[in-house]
């Protein structure tokens, strides 16, 4: 087949199920369909390609290559491992600042200095809740410290997660 840029389509036909089996280009006509079928004939591809996911230790982009000496993947069948159940809390601390109280969360009550929160947002209409970008600076006792706030462990306002 030669080389065409921006080939016309000149014949095209495909079935119910959406498969092409027929594809004509330029005005010759050339069966671009027969070309591309001919160089995937002799692909050794696996048929369908499993690898499972450990979601707790997921932190990267994950790749799916064929097995080794295949030249591809029919399909790709892949099982997610150790899914958190969305259940448990967000331990509360709580800030109070000329009368208005200030919270922020955290998934464990004994955070440290690379823990994330959520700064807690209960005094808005639509009482959102958003990540905290600030680092934590500080942890003490029953306190966490950031930028220069220092929140305190507040248990009446931890908040129960139910799936």
């Amino acid at each position: 087949m030669k080389l065409m840029v921006n080939p016309t389509i000149t014949d095209f036909q495909q079935d119910v199920n959406g498969d092409i089996k027929m594809l004509k280009l330029g005005v010759d006509q050339e069966d671009a369909y027969a070309n591309i079928i001919g160089q995937a004939e002799g692909a050794d591809l696996d048929n369908n390609k499993t690898a499972t996911i450990n979601v707790s230790t997921y932190t990267e982009p994950v790749e799916i290559t064929p097995t080794s000496g295949k030249d591809g993947m029919k399909k790709a069948t892949i099982t997610l491992s150790n899914i958190p159940s969305g259940s448990g809390a967000l331990y509360a601390w709580k800030k109070s600042s000329g009368g208005v109280d200030y919270f922020i969360y955290t998934v464990t009550t004994t955070p440290t200095t690379t823990s994330s929160y959520l700064i807690g947002d209960r005094g808005s209409d639509d009482g959102s809740i958003i990540w905290g970008t600030t680092p934590i600076a500080e942890v003490g006792e029953n306190t966490v410290t950031i930028g220069e706030d220092v929140y305190t462990r507040d248990t009446d306002d931890d908040i129960t997660l139910q799936d």
